[in-house]
C-alpha cells in the first residue's frame, strides 16, 4: 500500500513549530490557571516569552497531595509559597485554593499549616479573591485565630473542608459580596454564623459545639437553598429565612440537640438547649 502523503496541518506540526506561544498572553494565563501554582512557575523555562507569564495568573493553587508531579517536603513547600507570594504580581485572583491531602503525621501536618492562614489573608485581603477553597485532609487548621475574620468585598465563594472555626471566623457580615458558603468535615465552635449576603449554605459531616454542648444559631436571612447533613453534636437553631426555597437536614445518629422538654426552638433550661 503506497504511503499517504501528510497533510499540510501534519507537516506544520511535525516542523516543530510553537503554535502554543503564538497564542496572546491572556489566552495562555488562562490556560497556566488551571495548573497548579508549581507547575505553571515551571513553565517560566520553556521559552524567554514565558519567563514571567506566571507571575499574572488569575488563580493559586497550593496542592500537596499522593498525586502530585513534584513531591515536596512540608518546609520546602512552605518556602516555596512563600517566594511565590513574594515574586508574584499581586493582581486580583479569580481563585484561591489551597489542598493537603498527603497522608503525614501531626509534626509534618503542623510545619505545612504554620503559613496558611497569611496565605489566605494574602489571597482575600490583598489580591480580592473572588473564590476561596480550603481542603486538608486531617482536621488540624485553626481559621480565625486571634480572632481574625474574614473581610473582603470582593469573595462570593467560600468551601471549606477539614478546618476548625471558631469566634469571629463565623462572622461573614465583613463579606457583603458572599453569596455560596459550603463547610464539610469541619469542627465548629461558637455561638452564631451569620450573614446578610449569603444564599446557599452546605454543610456535611460537620461538629456544632462538640465539647461544649451549647447550642449554635445560624443568622442568614437572604438564604435560599439549605442543606445540613449527617451533622454531630447539638443540633443548630435556625433564625428566620423567609427567603428560604429548598432545604434538605439529616442530623448524625450522634448528635444530642434534641430538646429534653420537646421544646420547638430553645427552651433556655436543658442541656441541649
Amino acid at each position: 500500500m503506497p504511503k499517504r502523503r501528510k497533510s499540510s496541518e501534519e507537516a506544520t506540526d511535525a516542523s516543530g513549530e510553537d503554535l502554543i506561544s503564538a497564542l496572546p498572553d491572556a489566552v495562555l494565563q488562562v490556560v497556566l490557571s488551571f495548573l497548579p501554582s508549581d507547575e505553571t512557575v515551571r513553565t517560566c523555562v520553556l521559552a524567554r516569552r514565558w519567563r514571567h507569564l506566571w507571575k499574572s495568573t488569575p488563580t493559586l493553587r497550593i496542592i500537596q497531595s499522593e498525586g502530585c508531579v513534584m513531591y515536596w517536603s512540608d518546609y520546602a513547600m512552605n518556602n516555596f509559597v512563600n517566594y511565590l507570594l513574594l515574586l508574584r504580581d499581586r493582581l486580583p485572583l479569580d481563585e484561591c485554593q489551597i489542598s493537603y491531602s498527603k497522608p503525614c503525621d501531626r509534626e509534618e501536618l503542623n510545619e505545612m499549616l504554620r503559613f496558611v492562614n497569611m496565605w489566605i489573608r494574602y489571597a482575600v485581603s490583598l489580591c480580592q479573591a473572588q473564590v476561596l477553597k480550603v481542603c486538608i485532609g486531617n482536621v488540624g487548621i485553626l481559621l480565625g485565630r486571634s480572632n481574625l475574620a474574614l473581610t473582603s468585598r470582593f469573595l462570593r465563594r467560600v468551601e471549606l473542608t477539614g478546618v476548625i472555626l471558631s469566634g469571629y471566623s463565623l462572622d461573614f457580615s465583613s463579606c457583603p459580596a458572599l453569596e455560596d458558603l459550603n463547610l464539610c468535615s469541619s469542627r465548629i465552635y461558637g455561638p452564631k454564623i451569620s450573614s446578610q449576603s449569603i444564599r446557599r449554605l452546605s454543610m456535611t459531616q460537620c461538629d456544632f459545639n462538640v465539647d461544649t454542648g451549647s447550642r449554635m444559631r445560624i443568622s442568614a436571612p437572604c438564604l435560599v437553598s439549605l442543606q445540613l447533613a449527617d451533622v454531630y453534636g447539638t443540633a443548630p437553631l435556625l433564625e428566620s429565612m423567609p427567603l428560604l426555597v429548598t432545604a434538605f437536614i439529616r442530623l448524625g445518629h450522634d448528635g444530642f440537640g434534641t430538646c429534653t422538654h420537646e421544646a420547638y426552638g430553645d427552651c433556655d433550661e436543658c442541656f441541649p438547649c
